[in-house]
C-alpha cells in the first residue's frame, strides 16, 4: 500500500522571493473569494504565463495541490 504523499508525485523547488513579492501575492489572494494557498497562485500564474507564451503548457487538468 503506498503511502498518499506518493500518490501524486509532484516535483519540488524552493523559490526565494523578496518579502515584497510575497505580501503582493499575499493582497491578491486576500482579494479573491474563498482560500487559496501561496502554491496554488504562484502555480495558476506560472500557468498563465505558460499560457500567455504560445500555449506551450502541458497539464492533466489540475492545480499543485489538488
Amino acid at each position: 500500500m503506498k503511502s498518499e504523499l506518493h500518490v501524486k508525485d509532484k516535483n519540488r523547488i524552493n523559490l526565494r522571493l523578496s518579502p515584497e513579492i510575497f505580501a503582493a501575492i499575499d493582497d491578491d489572494r486576500a482579494c479573491r473569494p474563498g482560500s487559496i494557498s501561496r502554491n496554488t497562485w504562484i502555480t495558476e500564474a506560472i500557468q498563465e504565463k505558460l499560457l500567455r507564451e504560445g500555449g506551450r503548457l502541458k497539464t492533466q487538468g489540475g492545480n499543485a495541490d489538488a
